[in-house]
């Protein structure tokens, strides 16, 4: 297997010049003894595979991260309006007029800056186009040593964007895919329409809200252009020029390039092209056919071209995911009846256990319908995407042959909706988890151990299973110690609060104008923390309407208790005696105290009849402000204090006592 052994040289290659240009000499430790130990186990003759690659790794990784080595755009240009050339790296993200492209090669007036920019725009040029984007650019949120090298650094919103160079070849792609999401969402109805363009052409039209259920249910890789899409289509393509010619293979090979080019370079679909493109070079050649060894062979032409790849998410999901297939699937399979359906379960089960830490880290949540959900949904994609791409060849070929086809391709794309909706609402689908990068790195290595022991026929093997439960059962109930995130709201701002176990959540009501937007933001930081529960809601304001997220929050996460300022009002009464019995509701006035666990609350009054609130913790005391904080002086010190940004000028001119300041 030299090209998987090739594949490990090259990544520790690849890692030892991030670990170089981060000063992560720790990191570069373990590398070094990672690629001792392969030299230990592997025979003799695939250390050349091992050492070129591992020198190929580190030179293409130098020329990757050299242009990071320029400048940061300086701050006094956020903000404003400037121009700003760049290179187009993909095609466009979103359908309808807002579109979204991602420029690299940063450069203003002939200065060149690190980094790349997101540029939202109402048209967008095709991939490698040299643009100039006239408009208001701002910093994103910072980023670690290795995000910094795959997300956008910058976000633009283009008033203009001029094409100064293009390439017609990709011109013509650029023009198709507009022409298909034109025809599609004219020819079939919305919901199936921005899911067709999502999961087939590879057009990302669906919202963060629409893709939460197939999020929710582990099926998520709909989205992902690869194997099945390429499989389907090169199997296909060559049954049907069998008939014309004795070169099938060659020329469905081109039709793959062709399909390559329509939905874009994304990892996924190089991945399933190279290796569809090694299956018809040992086709052509009598050669024998090694699926780890393709899959390694795909891995180590991506990792050579572009090297940042490794750090993707794309790249980690879609490979991890054959691997199981191959290689892990197998060893549950052969202990099992052999048959059809025992064998897509086992490649479920091996899918969902290789991949479910990284849907930790990196989306703070796991399916617990996965395997099911895929299950079923799996085998009907091999009907669904043959009529897909029917659609897709009728669409590119005329709007009225779309259109005829459109009712069969509705009918079978709402019925994949209407599957992964019911999955998604069996209570407790999905589990809120956060999982930190060092537990992701043991577990894997934990993976790697059992793989390597069971293959050797050591004796020692079914020891390595023990720790694997152990670890994965620790995580899931580990919690933080104390921590308190404030988020900014429509109405007044809310606080999570973590101490052990314990949750609590701060916040009013919400404007109703607002509701599904503050609801979205207050789900997301709560998942991001990995929390399934609110043990104590506090409210720093009383009822002022019928509907508010905060209703929504009660029932979804099973608030145990809720806490709200003593104010006589029928709504407020009406909201009490709605939730009696499901939960425990409490009123109280300034004075009084509110003790929970280790933490105790009580409420200070602000502007108009918001509060502001007062925790105690472990000896500090914390004042949790918000925009209707009341700038009178308080009566104590406070150790550690939380205002909004826009309320710190403020503070300097009032007598009030912090000790540390925190604004968000």
């Amino acid at each position: 297997m030299p090209a998987l052994f090739a594949l490990f040289g090259e990544i520790a290659g690849i890692f030892s010049l991030f670990s170089i240009f981060n000063r992560n000499f720790f990191v570069l430790c373990i590398i070094f003894l990672f690629i001792l130990f392969l030299l230990l186990i592997v025979d003799k003759r695939y250390y050349i595979y091992i050492v070129l690659f591992f020198i190929l790794g580190i030179f293409t990784t130098t020329l990757a991260v050299t242009p990071f080595r320029s400048p940061e755009i300086p701050e006094h240009l956020y903000d404003v309006e400037i121009q700003i050339t760049g290179k187009v790296k993909e095609f466009s993200k979103g359908a309808g007029y807002t579109k979204n492209f991602e420029i690299s090669h940063l450069s203003i007036e002939g200065e060149k800056f690190a980094g790349s920019a997101r540029v939202y725009a109402e048209t967008a040029p095709a991939p490698f186009s040299t643009v100039v984007v006239k408009g208001v650019i701002s910093k994103n949120s910072s980023q670690d040593n290795f995000q910094k090298f795959t997300g956008c650094s910058y976000t633009i919103f283009g008033e203009d964007v001029s094409v100064t160079r293009s390439f017609a070849f990709f011109d013509f792609f650029t023009a198709l895919r507009n022409t298909i999401e034109d025809r599609i969402l004219l020819s079939m109805k919305s919901e199936e329409a921005f899911l067709f363009l999502s999961s087939v052409p590879g057009i990302s039209s669906m919202t963060s809200d629409e893709k939460l259920p197939f999020i929710e249910t582990g099926t998520a890789h709909l989205f992902a252009i690869s194997g099945l899409h390429f499989g389907i289509l090169g199997e296909t393509s060559y049954r049907a020029l069998t008939l014309f010619t004795p070169f099938a293979y060659e020329f469905s090979f081109v039709i793959l390039t062709f399909f390559l080019f329509l939905v874009g370079f994304r990892v996924s679909a190089l991945r399933a092209f190279f290796m569809y493109g090694a299956c018809v070079l040992a086709k052509a050649t009598g050669k024998e056919l090694i699926p780890i060894n393709t899959l390694s062979f795909a891995a180590l032409i991506i990792l050579l071209v572009n090297p940042f790849a490794l750090l993707s998410v794309s790249f980690q999901l879609s490979f991890l995911a054959i691997f199981a297939i191959l290689i892990i699937a197998p060893l549950f399979y052969q202990r099992l009846p052999q048959n059809f359906g025992f064998k897509m379960l086992t490649e479920a089960f091996s899918v969902q256990l290789l991949l479910f830490p990284l849907f930790a880290y990196y989306f703070h949540a796991v399916s617990l319908v996965a395997i099911i959900a895929n299950f079923i949904v799996i085998p009907f994609l091999y009907l669904l995407m043959p009529i897909s791409l029917i659609q897709l060849i009728l669409t590119v070929l005329s709007f009225r042959l779309a259109l005829f086809f459109a009712p069969v391709t509705n009918f079978f794309f709402s019925i994949l909706v209407f599957l992964v909706k019911m999955f998604s609402k069996i209570p407790f689908a999905s589990l809120n988890i956060q999982f930190n990068g060092y537990f992701v790195v043991a577990y894997f290595v934990v993976i790697s151990l059992f793989i390597f022991s069971y293959t050797t026929k050591r004796r020692w093997r079914n020891l390595v299973f023990i720790p694997l439960i152990l670890l994965v059962a620790a995580s899931i109930f580990v919690r933080p110690g104390f921590c308190i995130t404030p988020l900014q709201l429509s109405g007044e701002d809310g606080f999570i609060i973590q101490s052990g176990n314990d949750v609590v959540y701060i916040s009013s009501p919400t404007y109703l104008t607002s509701e599904e937007k503050d609801l979205y933001s207050i789900q997301l930081a709560l998942k991001e923390r990995g929390i399934n529960k609110i043990d104590l809601m506090v409210f720093n304001a009383p009822f002022k309407q019928k509907e508010s997220s905060s209703v929504q929050l009660i029932e979804q996460f099973s608030v145990k208790s809720i806490v709200l300022p003593k104010v006589e009002s029928n709504l407020q009464k009406a909201f009490i005696t709605l939730n009696t019995g499901k939960t425990h509701v409490y009123t109280v006035s300034d004075a009084d105290k509110i003790h929970f666990g280790d933490m105790t609350f009580r409420l200070v009054p602000g502007e108009s009849d918001n509060y502001s609130v007062i925790m105690e913790h472990e000896g500090k005391t914390f004042l949790l402000a918000g925009r209707q904080f009341k700038f009178d002086n308080l009566p104590f010190y406070v150790d550690v204090a939380y205002f909004p940004r826009n309320l710190l000028e403020r503070l300097k001119n009032t007598q009030l006592r912090f000790g540390e300041i925190h604004g968000y």
